[in-house]
């Protein structure tokens, strides 16, 4: 069953657009903190203010997905090792790929 048909048929929250404004909007400030010179930043810690925001919501979402694995489970009578092994393996394959493309071309940007 996919996903959104599973979230449809037990009443589960689908994406939340909002969020994806808030944490946007964190990463912005930690770009900006990171990009603009200390002397133009207006003394305001850009980069620390961003990092709460983009966290918070993450981590709601994270429980979110964790809350679904649960309903999942009880639903379709899954153990919760094959479970937690789906949730991380969806993780991995979300950030692996882009930690992997990071550090091979980020050596390449170095005075």
């Amino acid at each position: 069953m996919r996903q959104a048909e599973f979230s449809k048929q037990y009443d589960l929250p689908q994406h939340m657009d909002k969020l994806d404004g808030v944490r946007a909007i964190a990463v912005i400030m930690v770009f900006y903190h990171h990009l603009i010179p200390w002397s133009y930043q207006l003394n305001l810690p850009w980069g620390d203010t961003g990092v709460d925001p983009f966290f918070v919501p993450s981590g709601f979402l994270i429980a979110g997905i964790l809350l679904k694995c649960r309903k999942y489970r009880e639903i379709d009578g899954q153990s919760v090792t094959v479970t937690l092994r789906r949730l991380y393996t969806r993780r991995f394959l979300r950030i692996f790929p882009r930690s992997i493309t990071l550090c091979s071309v980020r050596p390449l940007f170095d005075p």
